[in-house]
């Protein structure tokens, strides 16, 4: 096959398996990704794929449908952090995210001025749930992190308004984060997710 195709004009070391090709990008990818955590976005890969796997000839396009790829199916490799709008990218992490889409009344709910009023502890919670809300599209993508601020408020800021504001947007889409902590017989933790 090699002489036939040199006969024709074509080099032979040229051409290589695009299968093949594309399960080396997407395991380089996917050591890239392991080693960055969070914050991951596509210019982060691609600089990194260039440095460290120049043989790959990594071109934006491929990195961007490999990274999107990695987030599909029923075990995702990688997560949606943030979502890119405009000239800010997509950040993508390791660590599982809830991507919930919220109905109008619960981000009224969200977005209401009393909420972020004042400098409290669940004012600077709500602002941090704001900031991650999308209101055209009701998108609002949690991390362990903010889910964890979440039950240690709705669990350990005593009784009042704030809890039932928390439950009434979140409670419908994640209701495990509001059922009291359980303790196991396998840790000596609290029962999370």
């Amino acid at each position: 096959m090699d002489k036939f195709l040199t006969a024709l004009g074509v080099d032979p070391s040229t051409l290589e398996d695009t299968d093949a090709g594309q399960k080396t990008l997407i395991s380089a990818i996917k050591t890239v990704a392991a080693e960055l955590q969070h914050n991951i976005t596509k210019a982060t890969v691609l600089e990194a794929l260039r440095r460290s796997h120049p043989e790959l000839k990594a071109n934006p396009q491929s990195v961007a449908a490999a990274l999107l790829k990695m987030t599909q199916g029923d075990k995702p490799f990688l997560y949606i952090e943030k979502r890119g709008a405009g000239n800010q990218p997509t950040l993508y992490t390791t660590e599982q995210t809830h991507v919930i889409r919220l109905l109008p009344a619960q981000l009224k709910t969200l977005f209401a001025p009393e909420r972020t009023r004042g400098t409290g502890g669940w004012q600077s919670l709500f602002k941090r749930l704001q900031n991650r809300a999308d209101r055209e599209t009701g998108e609002i993508i949690l991390d362990r992190t903010i889910m964890l601020a979440m039950r240690h408020y709705y669990f350990h800021y005593g009784v009042g308004g704030w809890q039932s504001h928390l439950k009434r947007v979140f409670g419908m889409h994640i209701p495990e984060l509001f059922r009291k902590p359980q303790k196991t017989e396998f840790e000596d933790n609290e029962f999370l997710f």
